[in-house]
């Protein structure tokens, strides 16, 4: 399996309203619009803030929000199995610290990357991996340095 980007969350300005026969729905503080059969929700919020989730990068030019800078992108991908002292290492060797182990997963943290591997109690082939980065090239170079483990 190769790299998966999952979810792009960006904050953008808006500049036009939405065409009336866009899906939404008004949730309070926003208005919540489903564009391209739901590939790209935008969060309007009544204080001016736009929201855009994507599962593509970058997403579509809609034509109604501008200037988006990237808060977070979420990757998914898979590797070999491998002993979580060797995985720790290369990580480390990465500079990746601040190694947690939660809920059957190794967390590890870079600056303003994260990346956690699934490890199942049974032993199995593969690993799943989550990376949670600003840029999508970080999270193709993690993916590339987990497959070579």
């Amino acid at each position: 399996m190769g790299l998966e980007l999952v979810n792009v969350a960006m904050t953008c300005r808006k500049l036009a309203d939405p065409p009336p026969d866009v899906p939404s729905e008004e949730l309070g503080k926003a208005v919540k619009y489903y564009h391209l059969r739901q590939r790209v929700i935008a969060m309007v919020f009544k204080t001016g803030k736009v929201k855009v989730f994507s599962r593509n990068y970058p997403p579509p030019d809609l034509g109604y929000y501008g200037d988006c800078r990237v808060d977070i992108m979420v990757a998914r991908g898979e590797m070999r199995a491998v002993p979580e002292e060797e995985l720790r290492r290369r990580l480390s060797e990465a500079g990746f610290g601040d190694f947690k182990f939660v809920t059957n997963a190794l967390m590890a943290r870079r600056g303003g990357t994260s990346v956690r591997v699934a490890i199942p109690r049974r032993s199995f082939g593969k690993y799943k991996v989550m990376i949670f980065t600003k840029d999508l090239e970080t999270a193709k170079q993690i993916h590339d340095l987990l497959q070579k483990l």
